[in-house]
């Protein structure tokens, strides 16, 4: 055919792409050094300005969650954008109290910290996305708790470079969770109570809400190392619960709840 290119054509033309991406490679690497460099640069300054609890279990972060859906195709999506950390926990337990409590430190989501009830939003079932507080459903700010590990190197690392971007409003010192006996936590609650046929004092601490049957057996062991009991009767006024004879052993039972 006469539109056929010639050998030496056809040479040239892969000879000038294979340089291209010669170029394209080196500008790449160099980028990537670059990039590695930085990182090395803020990791080094972050470690200097951030102090790791040996006792801490648990991170509270706050991401920051840009929606990629699509309605007219149905395609549900969302990303990451940012994340700050605000606290460190010596436990893993999911208590919406600490979370509002460490979003006061950052003013990207201080507001979360007075939000009403329904911004906590429970999902520990499959394909959920756990405990975490928010005003919308994985859109904008978010407050949830991370497992952390103090001798887990990249973990560290990431505190130690949000330090130098502005990201890290972690105390040195950590919070010891502080309640009051009425709301121990997000998923007890105490009543005092008169037994409906005895009538003598019951100290009460009720489930809020439904927790898997693993968990249930641990509270109810605690329970019963506590000399309490589980009770599930309704009737007459009774509340189900983990029921106590005396106060001290209810306290007992709370305080050993980690």
């Amino acid at each position: 055919r006469e539109d056929r290119m010639d050998v030496d054509t056809v040479f040239n033309l892969v000879q000038r792409a294979q340089l291209r991406q010669k170029q394209l490679d080196r500008e790449k690497q160099k980028k990537d050094q670059e990039a590695l460099l930085e990182r090395n640069r803020k990791i080094a300054e972050g470690a200097e300005l951030v102090t790791i609890p040996d006792n801490a279990v648990a991170l509270i972060v706050g991401e920051f969650k840009e929606n990629k859906s699509d309605m007219m195709t149905d395609y549900f999506a969302h990303t990451t954008s940012k994340i700050i950390y605000l606290a460190y926990s010596t436990h893993q337990k999911d208590l919406f109290s600490e979370m509002r409590k460490a979003a006061l430190r950052a003013g990207e989501t201080k507001d979360l910290a007075e939000g009403p009830k329904d911004w906590e939003h429970r999902e520990k079932y499959s394909m959920g996305s756990g405990y975490y507080l928010g005003e919308h459903h994985h859109s904008g700010w978010e407050v949830r708790k991370v497992r952390f590990d103090p001798t887990n190197k990249d973990q560290c690392n990431q505190l130690f470079i949000a330090a130098v971007e502005g990201r890290y409003f972690c105390e040195t010192g950590l919070d010891q969770p502080t309640q009051l006996p009425e709301t121990p936590n997000d998923i007890l609650i105490y009543h005092e109570l008169k037994h409906t046929k005895k009538g003598h004092d019951l100290f009460v601490y009720a489930l809020t809400e439904q927790v898997d049957r693993d968990e249930f057996l641990r509270l109810k062991s605690i329970a019963k190392t506590s000399n309490g009991y589980y009770s599930n009767f309704r009737g007459r006024g009774a509340v189900p619960g983990f029921h106590f004879l005396k106060k001290e052993d209810a306290d007992r039972f709370i305080q050993s709840i980690k």
